[in-house]
């Protein structure tokens, strides 16, 4: 009978490996999809883009979204809610834009305007480190550098890579069980 006992150990020490490198594999790859996951949940929330969606039709019925645009000579930034108090959307009396802060406990609501600077701006007026890098994320998000068309007869096509620009951008911060929740929708 021969002696097979260190091809034994060989056989152990190649499977062993093998097992050992596919776990770590696995390890890395579910942990960048939990990493990625945190951030798409804290980040991209659906009750936050209701929230600036409904923001914009209470302000669209008050006619006040067109008052924040013309007034965007002035600064880059608006703060439609700011500190849990509302700016904007009370029009005459009819408390929507506080009915929609109680609803989903939102912080602050910004419109801004859709360049790298009017974000750094922004960052100056929020106190909150979690705001701060949020707006840090959406810079690098919404390719912010990028400048538009605007002439008046231009008709964009399908496959143009200006389809997809907006000329302002809402920030939404809100919180759900001691939890700062961010969104933000784009407005062409």
């Amino acid at each position: 009978m021969k002696n097979n006992k260190g091809f034994m150990l060989a056989e152990v020490v190649v499977t062993s490996t093998i097992v050992l490198t596919a776990l770590i594999g696995l390890y890395v790859t579910f942990n960048k999809l939990y990493n990625n996951y945190n951030i798409r949940m804290t980040y991209y929330d659906i009750d936050g883009i209701y929230a600036i969606k409904n923001m914009t039709n209470i302000l669209l019925d008050t006619g006040e979204l067109n008052d924040i645009i013309k007034d965007f000579t002035t600064s880059s930034n608006k703060s439609i809610i700011e500190n849990s108090t509302c700016h904007y959307g009370n029009k005459e009396g009819s408390n929507k834009c506080s009915a929609l802060q109680s609803e989903y406990y939102i912080q602050n609501i910004y419109i801004t305007t859709y360049d790298k600077q009017a974000i750094n701006n922004l960052k100056t007026k929020v106190l909150r480190q979690t705001f701060i890098d949020y707006l840090d994320y959406i810079s690098k998000y919404y390719d912010l550098n990028e400048t538009y068309i605007t002439q008046a007869n231009y008709i964009p096509s399908d496959d143009d890579e200006y389809t997809n620009k907006y000329n302002y951008l809402f920030i939404i911060e809100y919180k759900n069980d001691d939890k700062y929740y961010y969104s933000s929708l784009g407005l062409g």
